[in-house]
Order: structure tokens, then sequence, then C-alpha cells
């Protein structure tokens, strides 16, 4: 006997919470030695170190997807998630 579509789908706060996850630990990467070694060169973009300018860029993305993540209304995820999608 198959389960309806929403008694499958873990609740909308914990998917929040996995993105949450997800957000952070694709910041721990972004921000660690392999990545940080390959900006980590000599020469400057408008006048900014690169390994500086990547490390704010990335700092920069990190909040706007934990912003995104976290304004999202929980209302507009389970009517996004009925199609098919998220």
């Amino acid at each position: 006997m198959a389960l309806p579509p929403s008694a499958r789908r873990p609740p909308a706060a914990s998917r929040r919470s996995e993105r949450l996850v997800v957000v952070a630990a694709a910041g721990a990467l972004l921000l660690n030695y392999p990545l940080l070694a390959l900006f980590s060169k000599p020469g400057l973009v408008w006048g900014v170190p690169t390994l500086y300018l990547y490390i704010f860029v990335v700092w920069a993305l990190v909040i706007g997807l934990i912003a995104l993540v976290v304004d999202r209304p929980a209302g507009r995820a389970r009517k996004i998630g009925t199609g098919g999608e998220v």
C-alpha cells in the first residue's frame, strides 16, 4: 500500500534544517584548505587581493543562502512541494 505524498515527505521544518546543514557544509568546504589554496596567489582583482575577494564572496553567498532558506515561508514550500518540486 502506497503512502500519500504528504506522508512520505518530511515536514517543512525538517527540510529547512536539512538545507541549513547543506549550506553550512558547503560553506565549510569552500572556506577550507584545498579551495583557499587555489586563490592564495599574488594578484589583485579590482584592487583587492584574490584570496580576500574569494573569502568575502563565499561568505556573502553563504549568508545569502541562509537568509533564503530561513526567510522562505513554510506554506510556500508546501505549495511548491505538492507540484513535485523542491
